[in-house]
Parts: structure tokens; C-alpha cells; sequence
């Protein structure tokens, strides 16, 4: 599992703190919300319908497209 699967897995499970424990994944998440993968709703992270999409193909492979 890749790191942005993991993130991904995170946000979708409602556990994004554990995200912003690990400074390798905040980068990550970063670019992931740059891109419209990801949003913040109030105060939480959610998969966006582009995210789902993304996920359904490869998020590695959209990103890498970009």
C-alpha cells in the first residue's frame, strides 16, 4: 500500500490525526488537497468524488498525469 492509499484509508476511517503525526504523510496530503483529492468540511477530511475516481484508477497514476 502506497503512501497516499494509506491516507486515503485514513481520511475514508475518520482518523486523519494520525495523518499530521507523521511529517512523510502531511506532505503528501498536502498535494492531495492541492488537487482537489481531499477536502476539508468543517472540521474534518473527506474524499472528494475526484478522489474516489482517482482512487478507482490509480491516485499515482492521475497525479504522475498532472
Amino acid at each position: 500500500m502506497t503512501s497516499i492509499e494509506k491516507i486515503i484509508k485514513r481520511i475514508e476511517k475518520g482518523d486523519a490525526v494520525s495523518i499530521l503525526a507523521e511529517d512523510s504523510l502531511v506532505q503528501i496530503l498536502n498535494e492531495l488537497l492541492k488537487y482537489e483529492f481531499i477536502d476539508l468540511v468543517g472540521d474534518k477530511l473527506v474524499v472528494t468524488h475526484k478522489g474516489r475516481e482517482a482512487s478507482l484508477i490509480g491516485i499515482d497514476k492521475v497525479l504522475s498525469r498532472l
